[in-house]
């Protein structure tokens, strides 16, 4: 009992880690303005409206705000995935706060958990646990293409195998967060334009709409399989 109690005693002095991450105040520092920020949102509330989707995946979620928007608009069930710890955890808060069925994870999605266990059976990986309605991918794709080097035909048909409905928003090389990300690799991504997004997009899905939702034109897509 006094280890219990000694333990217990220095789980509650502990305090929040405040070292800044990376992307843990990109909620509050972005390229958007508060115009755009509004088109995308209203883009979201109406692709979650007309739906009620049972349950979203949210890829790169930050702190949640997206993921929140969707469960106040028709969504059962978000579970958000991000690769910043700092923003993960405030997502969390931000979820419990008001006891919202969303939950946030931590989630490399350039190398998501595999198959393991006995004869690869026991634990199964991303891919196989994998069973959304639709996802929201808001900001997310050039973090894959241009942060890691994947492929943009390999990083849209991934996206899209995830569910049969989703809003992908594409950035173009002209929208200033990219520009920092080219800053000091160079353009070596020849591939990377809307007009082979929407190539890659069409080739297994169907695109039901795109919508212009800053001045640099990035593009929220949304897009369902073909029958």
């Amino acid at each position: 009992m006094a280890i219990l109690s000694q333990l217990r005693k220095f789980i509650i002095g502990l305090q929040d880690n405040k070292n800044i991450s990376t992307w843990d105040d990109y909620s509050k520092n972005n390229s958007y303005s508060i115009e755009d920020k509004n088109k995308k949102k209203d883009c979201v509330i109406q692709f979650c409206k007309k739906n009620n989707f049972k349950i979203i995946a949210d890829l790169g979620c930050n702190n949640g705000e997206y993921s929140i928007l969707s469960v106040k608009n028709g969504c059962k069930k978000v579970i958000g995935f991000d690769f910043d710890i700092n923003a993960i955890d405030e997502a969390y808060r931000n979820s419990s706060k008001d006891n919202l069925d969303f939950l946030p994870l931590h989630f490399d999605a350039s190398n998501p958990s595999p198959n393991i266990g006995w004869n690869q059976k026991e634990r199964y990986g991303f891919l196989e646990r994998a069973n959304f309605d639709a996802i929201i991918a808001l900001a997310f794709e050039h973090h894959l293409s241009i942060a890691k080097n994947i492929p943009l035909h390999d990083v849209v048909k991934w996206l899209v195998s995830l569910a049969p409905r989703g809003l992908i928003e594409f950035v173009p090389k002209n929208d200033e967060t990219i520009k920092k990300m080219l800053e000091f690799k160079g353009d070596i991504f020849p591939d990377y334009n809307e007009e082979n997004f929407e190539k890659y997009l069409s080739e297994n899905c169907r695109i039901i709409s795109k919508n212009i939702i800053s001045k640099s034109k990035r593009t929220l897509y949304e897009y369902e399989y073909k029958n």
